[in-house]
C-alpha cells in the first residue's frame, strides 16, 4: 500500500468533489434532509480557489484520492484575517476508507503546512459529525456555533482551535 500525501490539483476536481459528495452524505445521521439537502451543492463541491491556493491537499492510497483536505489564510465565507491564525478548510473521508488514520494523517500534514507558513494557530468549524474526531487530534473546543451558509441556511456546528 502506498500513501502519498500532494497538493491537489485541478485535474483532481471531479475526484474531490466525488469524494466530498460521500462523505457529507453521511451527515443524514446528524441533520435532517430539510437541512443537509440543499446545502450539499456547498459541501459536496470541489471549491476551485481552495485547490489554486497550493494549499489544499489530497491523500492517496494507491493512486486513489482517500481524503482532502486544506487551509486558508482568510476565513471562510468573511475573508477576514487575523495574523498568525488559519483555517482549516473542506475536510472529508472518503467513507469506504474511514478508520484507516487517512483523516489524521492529512490534518497532520495540513498543519504541518501552514506551520511552515508562519500560521501559529488554526481555527475549525466542525460539522456535528466531526466533532469527536478534531477532540481527538487534539483540537480544544471554543464553543457551539449556528453558522449561515450561503447567507441563507442555518448550520450547526463547533468551533475549534489548535496551537501549532
Amino acid at each position: 500500500m502506498s500513501i502519498v500525501i500532494a497538493p491537489a490539483t485541478g485535474a483532481d476536481s471531479p475526484a474531490i468533489t466525488a469524494l466530498l459528495t460521500r462523505a457529507f452524505a453521511r451527515l443524514s445521521s446528524h441533520y435532517p434532509p430539510e437541512i443537509l439537502h440543499p446545502l450539499m451543492p456547498y459541501f459536496g463541491t470541489c471549491q476551485p480557489a481552495l485547490v489554486a491556493s497550493g494549499h489544499y491537499f489530497a491523500l492517496r492510497e494507491d493512486g486513489v484520492i482517500r481524503a482532502v483536505g486544506g487551509w486558508s489564510i482568510g476565513a471562510p465565507g468573511t475573508g477576514v484575517i487575523t495574523p498568525g491564525t488559519g483555517h482549516i478548510r473542506h475536510v472529508g473521508v472518503d467513507p469506504d476508507a474511514s478508520g484507516k488514520g487517512f483523516g489524521r494523517a492529512l490534518l497532520t500534514f495540513v498543519e504541518a503546512d501552514a506551520a511552515s507558513c508562519g500560521i501559529s494557530r488554526l481555527e475549525a468549524f466542525a460539522n456535528l459529525a466531526a466533532v469527536s474526531f478534531y477532540r481527538a487530534v487534539g483540537y480544544a473546543e471554543i464553543g457551539p456555533r449556528n453558522d449561515s451558509i450561503a447567507g441563507r441556511y442555518a448550520f450547526d456546528g463547533v468551533d475549534f482551535e489548535k496551537r501549532l
